[in-house]
C-alpha cells in the first residue's frame, strides 16, 4: 500500500508516527500545494481531540510556513504534529482548554476563517458501522454536508473494502481539487 511505504519512509529517522500523524501531515501538506500557497504564508492545522479518552479538549494550532510544509520531506510536517501530540497532554493546559470555553461559550472564537487554516476532524476510532437501527448495518457513515472549506474528516472505509481510510475534504474550486488529488495520490 501506497502510504504504508510513505509512512515508514517518515519512521526511518527513529520515530514513531502514529497513522493519523503521518495521514494528518500528508493531508496538509497536499493542501499547501493545492492552495498554491506562498513560500512564507504562514498555515495552520487545528486537530480536535476527545478530551475523555486523552484528557486533552483540543490541540493547540500546529503552525509553519508553507514553504517548509511542501519543500522540507513529509516528515518535517509529520513532526510538527507529532511534537504538538506530546507536549499538549498536561492538566495545566486542559484546565487553560475549560476556562477558555467558560468565558467563551461559542464555538465560533475558535473556528478560524478562511484562508490557509485546515481542521481535520478524525472518526477512524467510532464504531460507526456497528449501529443498527432495525434494517442492518450501515452502508455508508460520514457527515451529511460538509461545505466548510477548512474542514475536513477522515473517516473509516465501509467494512468489506480495502480497509484505508476515508477524506473529506473541501476546497475552493474544483481545479484546488484536482491539485489536491494529484498531489495526494502522487505518493
Amino acid at each position: 500500500m501506497q502510504a504504508n511505504h510513505l509512512k515508514s519512509e517518515c519512521n526511518k529517522e527513529g520515530f514513531r508516527f502514529s497513522t493519523y500523524e503521518f495521514i494528518a501531515g500528508h493531508i496538509w501538506r497536499c493542501l499547501c500545494n493545492a492552495r498554491e500557497l506562498k513560500d512564507d504564508e504562514e498555515t495552520t492545522i487545528s486537530i480536535p481531540l476527545d478530551c475523555h479518552s486523552r484528557s486533552i479538549p483540543r490541540l493547540p494550532d500546529v503552525k509553519a510556513v508553507s514553504g517548509y510544509i511542501v519543500s522540507e520531506p513529509l516528515n518535517y510536517a509529520v513532526s510538527l504534529i507529532h511534537k504538538t501530540f506530546m507536549s499538549s497532554g498536561n492538566n495545566g493546559y486542559l484546565r487553560s482548554a475549560i476556562d477558555f470555553l467558560e468565558l467563551n461559550p461559542s464555538v465560533r472564537t475558535i473556528i478560524k476563517g478562511k484562508g490557509c487554516n485546515f481542521r481535520l476532524s478524525t472518526w477512524v476510532r467510532l464504531s460507526m458501522y456497528e449501529a443498527d437501527f432495525g434494517w442492518g448495518k450501515p452502508v455508508y457513515m460520514g457527515p451529511g454536508v460538509n461545505r466548510f472549506v477548512g474542514r475536513g474528516f477522515l473517516l473509516s472505509n465501509p467494512p468489506g473494502s480495502d480497509g484505508g481510510f476515508l477524506t473529506i475534504i473541501p476546497l475552493e474550486s474544483e481545479c484546488q481539487m484536482n491539485l489536491f488529488k494529484t498531489y495526494f495520490y502522487d505518493i
